[in-house]
């Protein structure tokens, strides 16, 4: 598989997974909303395996933009959350979903 595909099939692997979130989201509209983008990219040459890091914003980690706070000069970050989809390049199919990290964005 190209690695176009394999990016296709990582992205909408997390939406159809993260929109089951039971806020009644469809896969679409969580990738119109969650500002979804591929973060890294891994071939593994001997495992045949595609490791693609997805990063997004859920709901409840947003507060809107990041908030500045004058006083302190502070910036309360949004959290982002990055997903590792591991496909199996044969088969073009997902075989392991995990977390990579929740980081300050």
């Amino acid at each position: 598989m190209e690695l176009k595909e394999a990016l296709r099939t990582a992205v909408a692997y997390v939406s159809q997974i993260e929109s089951l979130t039971g806020r009644g989201e469809t896969p679409e509209a969580f990738l119109n909303n969650s500002d979804v983008a591929i973060e890294e990219v891994i071939f593994d040459d001997e495992s045949d395996t595609w490791d693609v890091s997805v990063g997004f914003f859920r709901p409840w980690n947003r507060t809107g933009d990041s908030v500045f706070v004058p006083t302190s000069r502070a910036v309360i970050p949004q959290l982002r959350t990055i997903k590792t989809v591991i496909i199996d390049n044969r088969e073009n199919r997902v075989i392991e979903y995990r977390p990579f990290a929740t980081v300050s964005a």
